[in-house]
């Protein structure tokens, strides 16, 4: 018994016509008959009853018919599922957490890639959190976080690491410092990333450790806002150490928060991958 008798069996079924199953299949009416004869020989039952208002079926055609339904479901399901496992590898997806792409370049990994053509790159940014899901979802081959975090079963290389610096404006009392405490912002209204950044959350959980709420006046997705801002004196701004600042400001080290790091992940099992080894040989060491 092939797919090719269960679709011939059903379109019998469904249209009570044997050439009008032949047409739907382009198949001929004889051809139709002998594969139904054929699939009522395996079965050792009589599926159909010829009569005057067309192919009637037994109570055997109406049990298989029911029961073909569901398997023709199914099969259907694993020919869509292998069409997207090919697809998966053959196409290589990166997905690179919200502000990667200021210290990776997207170029240097489509010239690495372009040496493996039979791979197709195609690349999204998104939320950190929202790439570790895809990547433990499957959807992603590869991607390029943000903090120490990945699924289990997951190959994580640090790639690049920046302090974490307070931006100040002139005429701010801190201004002239040359290194901040976390207890130094205590009051203060900060400018930051909102919390779907791990920024955010470094600097929350800090201040915490210090004893008190960190006074967040702005939460933006867009970094350099915080630069605006802080060019016009609405408070102090929370950043890495990734983006020009441009005078009067000043970007002052603050001490006791952990560093913004970018991490290579991919599945446990491909980190040996040819091709990730590439992608990795472009990529920046930390230092």
């Amino acid at each position: 018994m092939d797919t090719r008798a269960i679709r011939c069996f059903q379109q019998v079924y469904e249209k009570k016509s044997i050439h009008q199953a032949a047409k739907v299949l382009f198949l001929t009416p004889q051809g139709v008959s002998r594969i139904i004869g054929v699939l009522e020989g395996e079965l050792q039952a009589k599926l159909f009853v010829r009569t005057p208002k067309g192919m009637e079926p037994t109570r055997e055609g109406d049990y298989f018919y029911e029961h073909s339904r569901s398997f023709s479901a199914q099969l259907l399901r694993l020919q869509l599922g292998i069409q997207e496992l090919k697809r998966q590898q053959q196409g290589l997806r990166i997905g690179f957490a919200c502000g990667v792409l200021h210290v990776i370049s997207i170029g240097k990994l489509q010239e690495a890639a372009a040496q493996h053509p039979e791979f197709r790159l195609e690349w999204v940014e998104d939320f950190n959190e929202n790439i570790l899901r895809l990547l433990q979802e499957g959807t992603l081959s590869c991607g390029f976080c943000v903090g120490t975090q990945a699924p289990e079963g997951f190959f994580r290389r640090e790639l690049f690491r920046a302090p974490v610096g307070a931006v100040v404006y002139p005429g701010h009392p801190l201004y002239g410092r040359d290194s901040l405490s976390l207890e130094d912002l205590k009051g203060e209204p900060l400018l930051c990333l909102n919390e779907h950044f791990s920024i955010y959350h470094n600097v929350a959980e800090r201040c915490g450790d210090f004893g008190f709420t960190p006074h967040f006046a702005v939460k933006t997705m867009e970094s350099s806002l915080i630069y605006q801002f802080c060019r016009e004196g609405r408070g102090i701004g929370i950043d890495a150490a990734i983006h020009p600042v441009e005078a009067p400001l000043r970007q002052i080290p603050l001490r006791e928060t952990a560093p913004w790091q970018v991490f290579f992940v991919c599945p446990q099992n491909r980190a040996e991958d040819t091709l990730f080894q590439e992608l990795l040989a472009v990529c920046p060491r930390p230092v």
